[in-house]
């Protein structure tokens, strides 16, 4: 998987992986985001979301015996 811009993410509800670049001080971080059509990628009041990536498949979960 590699990172891709976010202008080009999923704008229909999906979560992803979203990276939010350094700003006012603050380190860059990876979160797990959806896009709300009124307020955008809420990442952050200080960040906005630069790029995203798919959610990798999740581990398989054996059932309890």
């Amino acid at each position: 998987m590699e990172w891709q811009l976010i202008e080009i993410a999923p704008k229909d509800g999906t979560n992803v992986l979203v990276w939010a670049a350094p700003a006012h001080g603050l380190l860059g971080f990876i979160a797990l985001a959806a896009y709300d059509q009124d307020a955008g990628w809420c990442v952050d009041e200080l960040r906005e979301a630069t790029h995203w990536m798919p959610l990798p498949t999740p581990p398989a979960i054996q059932p309890d015996k």
